[in-house]
C-alpha cells in the first residue's frame, strides 16, 4: 500500500505539472473582482510577458469634491479602495480640470474646475500612473493652467497625456515591452474629430506597439446608448489599427457593443464627480485590460457612490449582478454573456462577431 500510495503521488504530480505546462498563467478573481495571475511552477520555461492597465472614467476633485476633502479628509475620494494595494499595472483615469497656478475654491454649479495642487497627492497615493488631459476641462484656466496642471502632475510621478484641441505625439503613452507593449490614444472629440491627425498618429501607435486602445472623451451627457456620430467616429478608429476602444465624458456607463469584431466601451460614467442626483450618475465601471502573448482580456469593476457620495467602492455581489444583467441588456447581443458574467474575452467577442456576420451572410 505505501508503494502504490507513492506511485499515486507521482502520477498526480506529473498531471498537474503537464497541466501547468499547457497552461503558464490562470487569471484568478479575488473576493473585489481585482485581476492576478498564477504564474507557472516550471521554472524552465519563458516568463510570461504581460501588460495589465485598470481604466477609470472621469475624475473631478473641485466644487464640492473639493469641499468633502476639506471636511472628511483630503483622502476621502479613494478610501474606497477600488485600486488594490496588490494592484501592479498602470492606473489611467480622466482627470477633469485645472490645476492652476493660483487656486480658488470652485463655486456650486460653476463648471470651470480649479483643483488645488495638494489633491494631486491622493491620486498616487490611489495608484494612478497616467491621467488623460484630452477634455473639455483641461483648458479652463487657459494655456497657463493647462501647463501647470501637466508640471504639476509630472512632479509628483503622474503622466499627464493628451491634449484637448489636437491630437500629436503627447497624445500617446506606451505601456509594457516587446509583445505585449501597449499603445493608448488620449482622444477629445467634443469640438472636432481631427482625421488627419488621427490618422497620422494612429499609425504611429500601430507601428510602434502590438495592441492599440484609444482613450476617447465624447458623446452625449446622460445618454446611456451613443449616437450614430459617435459609432462612425468609432469606427473610423477601429478601421485605422485601434484594437480597443474605452470612452468617457456622458457622466453614465453607456452599452458596450462590438465592430468587426473589436469592443467598443463607449462610457465608463463618472469615477469621482459631485453628481448625485440619480443612480446613473452615482455608478460607474472601472475595466481592467490584460494583454498576454496568449491573448487579451477586459475585466468589468462596477462601482457605486451612493452610499459614500463622491467616493467610489466596489458594488455588493447582488448589485454588480444587478448592474451588469441591465448593462448586458442595453449592449451588443454578442457580448451578452461576457458582459453578465463581468468579463470579456476580446479573442472570443472577435470570433463571435465573425461568426455572426457569417450566419448573416447565410
Amino acid at each position: 500500500m505505501p508503494m502504490l500510495s507513492s506511485i499515486v503521488a507521482l502520477y498526480i504530480g506529473f498531471i498537474m505539472q503537464f497541466v501547468e505546462w499547457l497552461h503558464p498563467a490562470i487569471p484568478l478573481h479575488d473576493d473585489y473582482g481585482t485581476l492576478s495571475v498564477v504564474e507557472g511552477a516550471d521554472a524552465g520555461m519563458p516568463p510570461l510577458t504581460k501588460s495589465t492597465i485598470l481604466f477609470t472614467g472621469d475624475i473631478m476633485l473641485a466644487r464640492h469634491v473639493e469641499e468633502h476633502m476639506k471636511t472628511k479628509g483630503v483622502s476621502y475620494p479613494f478610501l474606497g479602495d477600488v485600486v488594490p494595494n496588490s494592484w501592479e499595472g498602470s492606473v489611467i483615469g480622466n482627470f477633469e480640470g485645472t490645476v492652476p497656478v493660483v487656486h480658488r475654491k470652485t463655486p456650486n454649479f460653476a463648471t470651470h474646475f480649479s483643483v488645488a495642487s495638494t489633491a494631486l497627492s491622493e491620486l498616487v497615493s490611489a495608484g494612478f500612473t497616467h491621467v488623460s488631459l484630452a477634455n473639455n476641462h483641461a483648458f479652463d484656466y487657459g494655456v497657463d493652467g493647462f501647463d501647470n496642471t501637466k508640471e504639476s502632475l509630472q512632479a509628483l510621478g503622474i503622466t499627464p497625456f493628451g491634449d484637448p484641441h489636437s491630437v500629436n505625439e503627447s497624445s500617446i503613452i506606451y505601456i509594457g515591452e516587446g509583445t505585449t507593449r501597449v499603445a493608448v490614444i488620449a482622444i477629445h472629440t467634443l469640438y472636432d474629430f481631427k482625421e488627419e491627425e488621427l490618422a497620422e498618429i494612429l499609425a504611429t501607435a500601430s507601428r510602434d506597439s502590438e495592441y492599440q486602445i484609444a482613450y476617447v472623451h465624447w458623446g452625449t451627457e446622460y445618454e446611456k446608448i451613443p449616437t450614430a456620430e459617435v459609432r462612425a467616429q468609432a469606427t473610423y478608429l477601429l478601421h485605422r489599427g485601434v484594437d480597443l476602444i474605452v470612452g468617457h465624458h456622458p457622466h453614465v456607463v453607456q452599452s458596450i457593443e462590438t465592430i468587426d469584431g473589436k469592443v467598443v466601451v463607449y462610457s465608463l460614467g463618472n469615477y469621482i464627480f459631485d453628481q448625485y442626483f440619480s443612480r446613473d450618475v452615482m455608478q460607474g465601471l472601472v475595466v481592467a485590460f490584460t494583454l498576454t502573448n496568449e491573448g487579451s482580456s477586459l475585466q468589468l469593476l462596477p462601482v457605486t457612490t451612493e452610499a459614500t457620495p463622491a467616493q467610489p467602492r466596489h458594488m455588493s455581489e447582488i448589485n454588480r449582478g444587478t448592474f451588469l444583467t441591465e448593462l448586458a441588456s442595453i449592449s451588443d447581443p454578442v457580448l451578452k454573456q461576457d458582459i453578465t458574467r463581468g468579463e470579456i474575452d476580446l479573442n472570443s467577442a472577435q470570433l463571435a462577431s465573425s461568426t455572426e456576420r457569417v450566419m448573416m451572410v447565410q
